[in-house]
């Protein structure tokens, strides 16, 4: 998702550098809405980097407590091994 959301970013400024030289990457777009394209598809690159940078830290972040419980039980353990 990270990877589409840089493709929608350099989306973005292409359309932004080739309106500048007057070239429509939206042709098929009424001109009001195309001439906001390459702020809207800025956003959305964003948004998907955002997105998938989230749900990676919620990966990591529940990993990690189950590490936390997987040692807590190892240490039960060997606590009753102990005695």
């Amino acid at each position: 998702m990270r990877i589409l959301g840089f493709v929608f970013i350099i989306i973005g400024l292409g359309d932004f550098v080739l309106s500048l030289v007057g070239i429509n990457l939206t042709p098929f777009l009424p001109k009001q809405i195309a001439t906001v394209t390459p702020i809207l598809f800025g956003l959305l690159g964003g948004f998907l980097i955002k997105l998938a940078n989230q749900q990676e830290q919620e990966g990591v972040d529940s990993r990690t407590e189950e590490d936390l419980k997987i040692l807590e039980q190892f240490k039960k353990k060997t606590k009753k091994s102990r005695k």
